[in-house]
């Protein structure tokens, strides 16, 4: 088990060891769904029906445009979205730079939620591939279950997240999928009571998910790697906040902020230390973090200092001890190295 008040911030190399894209890859996922797409009539401001581009975010953007009208402005927020997000970071810095622009908002989140709902479906986590298969057992998920329930006999386990946190910044739901079967094959279970039991872990999303999981306990939940398109696929981009709009969440910040002034230990999982996101992460008052572990997977030496020197933002104040172990390692390799000390 980890030490109590632990706190794990995953960003998107986590999800990148079970093939999801992380942002230069997503970037380039969201330009194919949008590029191409066209109104059969140049008339502004009426409805005409769409061509090119994704057929799903086709038919998505026909059925909610139908409801206000106008297609021709969708195409147009959608060729904006298709000629820049490959020369900026990410999508999300993207849709911060158009934050006014409610449509290319719209669009952009439209093309998230199918990227990443296609990108679970050919991760190493989909239903075909087993939470058990070899391939998985390399990813950060194995060593970090099999340090959750690690003392942890078969009638404690109720207790399996006391003490732990995760704060996740993607968009996927990878972590609850893999949790879910990996407690009902470890504790020989019914998925009704894994699902149970993965309900109560903390885990907080500053920037939202394209929907609630579907379990055995939550029968409304979005499949893991579920085909959507139409009005199902707008209502799983509502579900995504870009910067912006997480900021006007006070009670999640709030949750967030707290997590982190409570931690006595944070681990930083596939997370490039981005200035939004430490400034998401950072409580109004600093609390009581000992020790932090992180990874700089393919980071330069430069950034993997600045990188750290971000984080250290969060611990406590000037002159009080905090213990820093940041690597050029995989997640996986994080947590089996440090093992002892987590």
């Amino acid at each position: 088990m980890f030490k109590p008040n632990t706190v794990f911030v995953v960003g998107a190399g986590a999800s990148a060891e079970v093939e999801l894209p992380t942002g230069e890859g997503l970037a380039e996922k969201i330009k194919e769904l949008l590029d191409g797409l066209i109104a059969q009539s140049s008339q502004p401001h009426t409805y005409s029906p769409i061509k090119g581009g994704s057929a799903k975010i086709r038919r998505a953007i026909e059925t909610h445009c139908k409801n206000i009208g106008g297609s021709d402005v969708f195409i147009v927020a959608a060729k904006k979205i298709s000629g820049g997000i490959t020369l900026v970071d990410s999508i999300d810095n993207f849709l911060d730079m158009h934050a006014a622009d409610k449509v290319v908002v719209f669009c952009g989140k439209l093309a998230i939620a199918r990227a990443i709902l296609d990108a679970e479906k050919v991760s190493t986590l989909y239903p075909s591939q087993g939470t058990i298969s070899p391939t998985v057992a390399k990813t950060w998920f194995k060593p970090f279950f099999s340090k959750l329930v690690i003392d942890r006999k078969q009638p404690n386990r109720k207790s399996v997240f006391d003490g732990v946190t995760i704060i996740c910044f993607n968009y996927d739901r990878c972590i609850e999928h893999y949790l879910i079967h990996a407690l009902q094959d470890t504790y020989a279970i019914p998925s009704e009571e894994a699902a149970d039991l993965v309900s109560k872990l903390k885990i907080y999303r500053p920037y939202g998910t394209v929907g609630k999981l579907k379990t055995p306990i939550n029968s409304e939940g979005l499949a893991f790697g579920a085909e959507l398109e139409g009005i199902s696929l707008v209502d799983a981009a509502n579900n995504i906040r870009t910067y912006t709009e997480q900021s006007g969440d006070p009670e999640l910040l709030s949750d967030v902020k707290q997590a982190i002034a409570d931690a006595k230990t944070i681990v930083f999982l596939g997370f490039a230390y981005g200035e939004q996101n430490i400034e998401i992460l950072r409580p109004d008052e600093l609390g009581k973090v000992e020790r932090m572990f992180g990874t700089t997977y393919e980071m330069s030496g430069y950034n993997a200092d600045q990188g750290k020197r971000r984080a250290r933002k969060l611990s406590k104040e000037r002159g009080i001890y905090c213990k820093t172990h940041f690597k050029n390692i995989t997640c996986h390799d994080l947590i089996k190295d440090f093992g002892l000390g987590l």
